[in-house]
């Protein structure tokens, strides 16, 4: 939101530096604001990350791996330093990067576009190892399906990602729905 999408896009690929300097930046502030949660009796932080659209990261795995990761390791290493449940809602298709998302040693994760990696693809990668709070797909399902696609998109992500090691959250969003 800083640069605009355009200008990150953009930025990344004429002044990476620029651009990581700015995430670094906001990571030293969302650790400041994980311990004020922490003071005020939160439980858990969840930070919402966005690399990815619908068709695919907006920038190369190597490149996410080599100026990004070890940020985001930062970040929730320091989460969980401090006594805290840590979580990342993730959207579009991070399919590319599924098994660095392992490496951040996630608590939960919330998911409100099941359908971008795809709910089995999630269940076997995270299923019974890390919380998968998730809503029945914004972008398809709810932006289109029936009330009986919606019931049955449910039902399959509590089937899907629902197990006694690892738990589900069932996640209602209100969505507007163009007539």
């Amino acid at each position: 939101n800083l640069m605009g999408y355009d200008g990150l896009l953009t930025r990344l690929h004429d002044n990476l530096d620029e651009v990581k300097l700015v995430l670094h930046k906001i990571v030293d502030y969302q650790i400041e604001i994980a311990g004020k949660w922490k003071d005020a009796g939160a439980h858990a932080v969840c930070v919402i990350d966005e690399f990815a659209g619908t068709g695919g990261l907006m920038l190369s795995p190597s490149l996410w791996r080599r100026h990004f990761k070890a940020d985001l390791l930062r970040l929730f290493a320091t989460i969980r330093s401090l006594g805290l449940y840590a979580g990342c809602l993730l959207d579009g298709d991070i399919s590319a990067i599924l098994g660095d998302v392992r490496d951040l040693q996630l608590d939960f994760l919330d998911l409100r576009q099941p359908h971008a990696v795809g709910i089995d693809r999630w269940a076997e990668a995270f299923g019974g190892e890390v919380c998968m709070k998730s809503s029945v797909d914004m972008m398809t399902t709810l932006a289109s399906g029936t009330a009986g696609a919606v019931e049955a998109e449910a039902e399959e992500l509590r089937r899907a990602l629902g197990t006694d090691r690892g738990g589900f959250m069932g996640l209602v969003l209100r969505w507007h729905r163009p007539s």
